[in-house]
Formats: C-alpha cells, sequence, structure tokens
C-alpha cells in the first residue's frame, strides 16, 4: 500500500502550509515564507516576490529558514527570518523582512552576505507579474536615469528582455488603480518568461547584458528592496467575489480545436519492450514514437534501428528528432535506407541547409520541421529558416525556474501562450511540442558542466511526481491548453520507467521513486481517455479558478467526454455549465482511494462499474477530492448543439 501522500504527490512529506495576510485591501498568500498571489478583490496584482540564489549553470539553489516570525494586527503584517543556501562551494546568508500596512503598500529587503568566494549568475530579488492582468497592458517605466517611458507588456512572447533598466515599473490593476513596484539596491530588468512556458513577466536583478557567470567574494555584500504601493485605491475594494458553494467551468461547444495527435518518447533506460507494456502501450492509441538521433555519434544507427522494431511493435510511425552533423548528406541517405518510410516526421535541430532538407523529405516521404530541442525562447530568439519545412516544433517542461506544485500549475496557461506566439512565426504550418516532460532533460544555458546527482538523489531529469494524481492532474491541463491553443502534435514523456507512462515489469531502481511494477502511472489514464477520441475535437473550457481546477472536454460526433482535475489539497465541490448534457453519464473517479487498483489494472478501469450521474437545469455538480481526476463520458452533446 502506498500512502496517501505518495498517491497525491510521489513523495511523504507533507505539503507547506499556506495563510492569507491582508494589507488593507489587499490579500496575499503566504507560502513557504514568500508572499503569492497578491489580489486586489479578484484583481491579481503580483503573482509572487522571492529570493533568488542561481549558480553558474542557472541552477536554483535551495534555501534553509530559520528565525522566522510573523505578526498581525491593525490590517497589517510584518515578516522577518533568515535563509541560508549552502551547496557545494556556495555559501550564501540573507534577512528578510516583509511588511504591509493597511494602505495597501508591502514592502520586501534583503540584506544578504557571501560567506564563501563562488560562481553566480544571480542573487536577489524577482518580482512575478500575472499574465491575465499584464499581457497586453500599458504600463509607465521608470528608469535608473530617472526618465520616464509609456510602454506595454508585450502580446506575443517578446524574445528579449521588453524592459531594460528599471528603477519601477506601474501597472492599471482595475479602472482607476494603478500599482507601483519600485526597485532599490541594482540595477532591474524584466524578462518575458513565456519563453519558458512560465505564466508570468519576471522582473529582476543583475542584467544579463553584464557578464556571467561572475565571482562574489567571500565577505560581498547584497543589499535589495521591492515596495510595492496603489494609486487610487479605496478600502472597499479589497471585498472579493464569493464563489458560492461551487467553483465553476463553462464549455463553449461552438469553439473546438482538433484533437492533437499524441505519440510518447522511446524510453531513455534503452531496454526493450516487455510484451505486457506493449499491450498496454498500444491502448493508447498512439499517433507516434518519438527517437533522438545524433548522426555523428557511434549508436546512431543502432538507436535508429531499435526504434524502427519499437514502433513496429506499437503499430506506430516514428517522430525522428535530429541533431544533424556537418556531412549531413550521407548521413540522411544511410538513416532513409534504416527507417524504409516509417518517419511520419523529422524533428531538425539546427540549422539544415535547404537542399538536404529536400533530401531528408523526398528519401523518406515524411515532413520535416525546423525548431529546437531546447526551450520555445530558442526558437524565438533564432527563428528557423522555414523553407522546405512542414512546420515548427519545440520542446517544454514547468520546472526552469521553480518546483513547487503551485508553479507547475500556474505555468500551465504558459504552454498556451508559447503554442500561439509559435503560430504567429510559422503561420498555417502546424506547431509540433515534443516532447513534454515534467523536469528538464538537459540544460542548454550551462556554462560549465552540469553536477551529477548527488548519492542517495533520483537523477535530475526525474520528478516522483510523474508516478502520482497530481502528475495526472497536470497532465490533463496541458493537454487541455497546448490542444486549444491549436498544436498540431504533442509527445508526452516517454513509454516505459521513471520518466515514462508506466513503470517497468521489474519495477523502480530506488525506493525513493515509489511505483508498482508493472503497473501504470495515473497520467496513464489520461492519455488513455484522450486517446480513444484521436481524430476527434477539444471542446473549449473555461474554469474561472483554474489555479484550482480545470477540465478537458472530448468531442467525437455525438460521443463525448470531459476530464476535470482538482490541482489542490483541499476537496473541491465544482459546476459545470454550458454543455448540453443528456443522461444516462458515467463517472469514474481517479483519486487516492482508486488510484492503486487502477495503477494495477488498468485495463479494468475503461469497463469497470461506475457511478452514474443526473444532470440538473442543464448542469453537472461533482465533488473531488484533493489531486483527484474525474473522467464523464456520455452521447448527445453534438445533437443538443
Amino acid at each position: 500500500m502506498l500512502s496517501r501522500n505518495v498517491l497525491r504527490y510521489g513523495r511523504e512529506d507533507e505539503p507547506a502550509p499556506r495563510r492569507t495576510l491582508r494589507a488593507g485591501p489587499l490579500a496575499a498568500t503566504l507560502l513557504n515564507a514568500e508572499l503569492r498571489w497578491i489580489r486586489l478583490g479578484e484583481r491579481e496584482v503580483l503573482r509572487r516576490v522571492y529570493m533568488a540564489v542561481r549558480d553558474e549553470n542557472w541552477g536554483t539553489v535551495p534555501g534553509l529558514i530559520d528565525n522566522y516570525r510573523i505578526e498581525e494586527g491593525a490590517g497589517g503584517f510584518a515578516i522577518s527570518y533568515d535563509c541560508e543556501h549552502k551547496q557545494d562551494e556556495i555559501h550564501f546568508r540573507w534577512h528578510a523582512t516583509i511588511t504591509g500596512n493597511r494602505s495597501g503598500s508591502i514592502f520586501w529587503t534583503m540584506d544578504g552576505q557571501a560567506l564563501t568566494t563562488f560562481r553566480r549568475n544571480r542573487i536577489g530579488l524577482c518580482v512575478l507579474h500575472p499574465l491575465a492582468e499584464c499581457v497586453g497592458a500599458p504600463c509607465t517605466l521608470e528608469h535608473i536615469d530617472g526618465s520616464i517611458e509609456e510602454s506595454g507588456f508585450p502580446r506575443l512572447i517578446a524574445p528579449y528582455q521588453p524592459f531594460l533598466s528599471l528603477r519601477a515599473v506601474t501597472h492599471t490593476v482595475s479602472p482607476g488603480v494603478r500599482a507601483r513596484v519600485e526597485f532599490e539596491g541594482e540595477e532591474f530588468e524584466t524578462e518575458d518568461q513565456r519563453n519558458w512556458t512560465d505564466a508570468s513577466f519576471k522582473t529582476y536583478s543583475t542584467p544579463l547584458r553584464l557578464a556571467y557567470p561572475t565571482t562574489i567574494e567571500a565577505g560581498a555584500e547584497v543589499h535589495q528592496s521591492v515596495d510595492l504601493s496603489l494609486e487610487g485605491v479605496r478600502e472597499e475594494m479589497g471585498a472579493c467575489e464569493q464563489h458560492g458553494d461551487a467553483m465553476e467551468i463553462r464549455f463553449d461547444v461552438h469553439c473546438r480545436s482538433p484533437l492533437p495527435r499524441l505519440g510518447l518518447a522511446m524510453a531513455s533506460h534503452g531496454e526493450p519492450l516487455h510484451p505486457s507494456e506493449i499491450g498496454l502501450l498500444r491502448r493508447l492509441h498512439l499517433a507516434h514514437l518519438r527517437v533522438e538521433l545524433a548522426l555523428d555519434s557511434g549508436d546512431g544507427q543502432a538507436t535508429a534501428r531499435r526504434a524502427v522494431g519499437e514502433a513496429a511493435l506499437l503499430g506506430v510511425p516514428l517522430e525522428m528528432m535530429l541533431r544533424m552533423p556537418a556531412a549531413a548528406h550521407g548521413a540522411v541517405q544511410e538513416l532513409a535506407s534504416i527507417t524504409k518510410g516509417r518517419v511520419v516526421r523529422w524533428l531538425v535541430d539546427g540549422a539544415l541547409p535547404f537542399d538536404v532538407r529536400e533530401s531528408l523529405r523526398d528519401l523518406s516521404g515524411g515532413e520535416v520541421l525546423a525548431g529546437t530541442d531546447a526551450y520555445f525562447a530558442e526558437l524565438n530568439r533564432h527563428r528557423p529558416d522555414l523553407r522546405g519545412t512542414a512546420g515548427i516544433w519545440f520542446s517544454l517542461n514547468p520546472q526552469v525556474h521553480a518546483f513547487d506544485e503551485d508553479t507547475l500549475v500556474e505555468n500551465l496557461a504558459g504552454q498556451r501562450e508559447a503554442v500561439g506566439s509559435a503560430r504567429a512565426i510559422c503561420g498555417d504550418r502546424p506547431v509540433v511540442v515534443s516532447p513534454v516532460t515534467l523536469k528538464p532533460r538537459f540544460n542548454p544555458d550551462a556554462t560549465s558542466p552540469d553536477r551529477s546527482s548527488r548519492l542517495g538523489e533520483l537523477p535530475p531529469q526525474v520528478d516522483p511526481r510523474q508516478m502520482s494524481l497530481f502528475g495526472a492532474c497536470w497532465t490533463l491541463g496541458s493537454l487541455k491548453y497546448l490542444a486549444e491553443a491549436g498544436a498540431h502534435s504533442v509527445t508526452y514523456y516517454e513509454t516505459t520507467g521513471w520518466r515514462g507512462v508506466m513503470e517497468r515489469s521489474k519495477g523502480s531502481d530506488t525506493a525513493r521513486f515509489s511505483s508498482i511494477a508493472g503497473g501504470v502511472f495515473p497520467l496513464y489514464h489520461v492519455l488513455a481517455a484522450a486517446g480513444e477520441f484521436a481524430g476527434g475535437s477539444v471542446v473549449r473550457a473555461e474554469s474561472d479558478a483554474p489555479l484550482a481546477a480545470d477540465a478537458l472536454a472530448l468531442c467525437d460526433g455525438a460521443r463525448w467526454c470531459i476530464l476535470v482535475a482538482n490541482f489542490g489539497r483541499e476537496p473541491l465541490r465544482i459546476r459545470l455549465l454550458g454543455a448540453m448534457f443528456a443522461a444516462p453519464l458515467r463517472l469514474r473517479r481517479l483519486d487516492e482511494h482508486s488510484v492503486e487498483w487502477a495503477m494495477q489494472l488498468p485495463e479494468a478501469l475503461r469497463d469497470a462499474a461506475s457511478e452514474s450521474i443526473e444532470p440538473r437545469d442543464g448542469r453537472l455538480v461533482l465533488d473531488l477530492a484533493p489531486c483527484a481526476v474525474v473522467i464523464l463520458d456520455g452521447t448527445g452533446w453534438e445533437a443538443q448543439r
């Protein structure tokens, strides 16, 4: 038996507690000694303010908090603590104060000192501006030379920093109300974090135009502050609207997108597929199997042959990602002879001469796409030559900058933004996202070799939440946003192993990754439900609290399926509106009470006895446990449009 926390999050530790604080009309959530979701009524003013220590490879060095104190009263609060970052040669300690007052001002200070000499890329306070309130919105910039500039947050993802040399940023929160964020201690600038599918703009210190990494000497001090204030606010504006007894998700049956072609990547552990694994993977109705090839490596041809064999076992074509050598012509001809027309698309990472693209397409019959195996940022900053290509591609993961569950859920909306900006680059050509993973597979920004994982730790590419209910919820949200944004094809995860959709028949290599030998992970069931609608449509769903819960709605003629996810740690009541539901409806639950059975006997979940639910007045009301997924099946949607 796996514990409740392992089933929910893949680990035993309890999620950090949260607390609501008020600074006059502002409300904020205190989580891990940081303020998040700073709100004026229903409007988000700032998403998060935090302190970051980034090493020479842009890795985030975790901090340990002590001497923590908090006081509340008179419409405000005061927080103080010490934080220590210690990893390898890095040792940095700082003192924090955060104060909020009844006028709606919040003030952060950071006073730190390096206790050793080390190389770093960034040390300082970071401010996240939310997308919904800021994308395309006007703002006023005050620069460090005292000049004032009227500007605006970009609509499409800005490849480079839109705001430079900042002393302050002011933007409209609601009619007549403006928020001013002022910075002291170093030069600040703003980047568009949607480049990494983060759902925010980030204002930070240490401009990227300066050389990095740089050495900070032992004894060096760092002092910074951030000051948030409101203009034109009245205290009654802080009252939040109430959702009543349930939050709502609405469906627009007239707004549909094709369901992307869904595939998996070949397992990186290198072991062949077991017959029992093949049967379970075939039930996903996959559109392709992805494989990565570096044609100038010694095992490139052997990997290609293995991929051809596994794709044949799964009954799917290949999606082949190529890192091309300088002598591309000969390598392309050899690869075409091995794959023999089994490749549906070639994902080319890096520059490829036009004539080689034509040769690759003509020899194999597969489409050629230009793009990057790194983040959308690389595609956005280095626009590929699209001559002779069928579209563009990029990979994504939600953990470039932060790693907690709340951030992963926030960053789902960033996936929609990345696809939208990619479509602006390539026009009517398809946008392919490949692969989607929970953790980064490699570090494209490293300036020195990455350190290997420490003894007893999971490899840096592995997230224990891969096997959890939260992993299923996140996958549901990812597919919803990518599909509704118009992605043509999406590759998720791998076939088997701790980066896959199911555990290997021999089980996990370590107790730090909890799983059931030969069992599927909960996210398998999300992909299985979607696979049954291959060639169908996704109906747009709008949640009034997308950080708490959301839905993926699938439709194929009169047949439909709605998957609803509770991303949070508390039970939720959710009201579904706008779809013309027809009884009887079939309901299946994937939660901490049913998931172990669903992991061990995945083929039985589809045919198992399930609840039935009756709509009332054109709406459905569902109760979801924490990190639960509910699957609703029905018919008659198309006929009642």
